[in-house]
């Protein structure tokens, strides 16, 4: 069984439904992160609504749902504050926020014997820790509250993948707004039937994106749809 990982979406369409279009896999795991950032808000809801098989909150899912702060980096809080307010939360109908309201923060399931941990952020702080590939300290941490061969995180927008005292935690890194370096959208796969993982990197459209978000130019700041460009097309904070 080949399991699609995906997490941090950020209302980007185009890279969602390219890797979706493109690569071979029998179910979806996403860790959290629909909205915000990105132009299309509603359509990566109904996406992730239909077809995603395991699914969890993340912080911006539940900033936009309940409208409440997203306690994200301070690097990118001033855009994530902007696009919230004039992109997703006119975007969104009762429908959609009712949904990312009922995501769970946490789900552990099991694949032909594999068991499996998704959460946006950590075990110990659902939405809002970040864990980063070389804080061995924070991994260790995590590990230790569960009980599963395999822990999925997102939130930090890195991609990586490490055994930690027989657990094998994987952060596919984010489809919609990487900050990495490497502006393709990035995802994993999982075989259950060998514990393989397989990080991968897929160019899209960019500009297509660009398009949607220059269809708000008259209600966001313009440094703000300058830097949100930048973000994309770097494949990092600028």
């Amino acid at each position: 069984m080949k399991l699609l990982v995906l997490s941090d979406i950020h209302s980007n369409y185009v890279a969602l439904k390219t890797i979706l279009e493109n690569e071979r896999y029998d179910l979806i795991a996403f860790a959290g992160d629909i909205v915000d950032y990105g132009p299309n808000p509603v359509e990566c809801i109904d996406i992730i609504r239909e077809y995603a098989d395991h699914k969890v909150m993340g912080n911006h899912d539940a900033a936009a749902a309940y409208g409440i702060d997203c306690y994200c980096s301070y690097k990118t809080k001033d855009l994530s504050i902007e696009t919230r307010s004039v992109i997703t939360t006119p975007s969104l109908n009762a429908e959609d926020k009712q949904f990312l309201k009922q995501l769970p923060k946490i789900k552990q399931f099991d694949i032909d014997g594999i068991s499996f941990t998704l959460v946006h952020a950590s075990p110990k702080d659902y939405l809002y820790d970040y864990i980063l590939p070389d804080d061995t300290e924070k991994l260790d941490d995590a590990i230790n509250i569960i009980k599963t061969d395999f822990l999925i995180i997102g939130h930090s927008h890195h991609q990586f993948s490490t055994t930690r005292n027989n657990v094998i935690v994987v952060n596919p890194g984010s489809i919609g707004q990487p900050r990495d370096g490497n502006p393709k959208a990035a995802y994993a796969i999982i075989d259950t039937t060998t514990k393989r993982v397989e990080l991968k990197r897929q160019p899209y459209d960019i500009e297509k994106v660009i398009e949607g978000l220059k269809k708000y130019k008259n209600v966001l700041k313009k440094e703000s749809l300058e830097r949100l460009i930048r973000i994309l097309k770097l494949g990092k904070i600028v």
